[in-house]
Parts: structure tokens; sequence; C-alpha cells
């Protein structure tokens, strides 16, 4: 039996480190052979990124700019980005992340950005100020203070 995926994330979904909802293994299997198809194998590009290789990260960060709505494949990459924002910040700083992205063309850049702030939007409203500023305090380099969230950007709007 397959898991289905949630509609909309919820607080639960981004403390369990799903920011973007639960995702079931066929829904991942898709999100790689859409990635394949768009010229980027997640499945060699992951390993080199989270060791630092910032030309798999930009990689990586390449595929944010194709999606155009809120559906599962989208939520899929949410999660991945949200996930390696995660993991590189405690094994091995800001910077390799950070340095990466801001590497980035602007609308990568923006996305990516976007695709990891996002998750504050799942955090209670009382919350999310505090969440914000620990956020922008603790990773400048990923969100810098003119950076704004969803920024001419429809998908995050």
């Amino acid at each position: 039996m397959v898991a289905s995926v949630p509609v909309q994330a919820s607080w639960e979904d981004m403390d369990l480190g799903v920011p973007y909802g639960k995702m079931s293994r066929k829904d991942v299997d898709r999100f790689l052979g859409l990635s394949r198809s768009r010229g980027v194998d997640m499945e060699k590009e992951m390993p080199k990124a989270y060791q630092g290789d910032a030309a798999a990260l930009s990689r990586i960060f390449s595929l944010s700019t194709g999606f155009r709505k809120m559906d599962k494949m989208t939520r899929v990459y949410g999660n991945f980005i949200f996930s390696m924002f995660l993991d590189m910040g405690e094994t091995k700083g800001e910077s390799t992340f950070g340095e990466a992205v801001a590497a980035q063309p602007a609308e990568v850049r923006q996305r990516v950005r976007d695709f990891v702030y996002h998750a504050i939007t799942q955090v209670p409203r009382s919350q999310r100020q505090e969440l914000e500023l620990e956020l922008r305090k603790d990773f400048p380099q990923v969100f810098p203070a003119d950076y704004v969230y969803g920024r001419e950007d429809p998908l995050f709007k």
C-alpha cells in the first residue's frame, strides 16, 4: 500500500524535517526520474553535494527554477533542499551551502532560499518572527538582510 501525500504540509511535518509534507517512495522515484529528464541525476549528485562539491550543489539548485506550481514533485524537491540545508548546516557549517547559494544566478538564488525559508511558514504564527530572526542570525549567507521570501515569485506567494 502506498502512503498518501497530503496536499498541505503541517507544523508536525516541518518538525519532522519534511516541511512540504510526507512523501512516499513512489513520489521520490518519480522525482528522481523527473530530475534525470531535466539533466540532473540526483542519486549521483547528492553524495557529491554532501561532500561540499559546489558544482554538484549548483546542478541540484538549478532544478529549482523548473517548478511552476506547488505539486507533489515540487514538494519532494522542497523536502530534498530543506534536508540538505539542515544536514549540511550541521555537518559543514553554513559556508558550504551558503556560498553555493550565493554563487547562483539571481533567479536560482531566490528560489533556493525560498524553498528553505518555506519551512518558517509552517511554524505557528506566534513563533515565526523569533524563528526568522534566529535563522537570519545563524545563516546570514543563506538569508542576508535584503532577502525577502517569495519576492516576485508566484510559487511562494
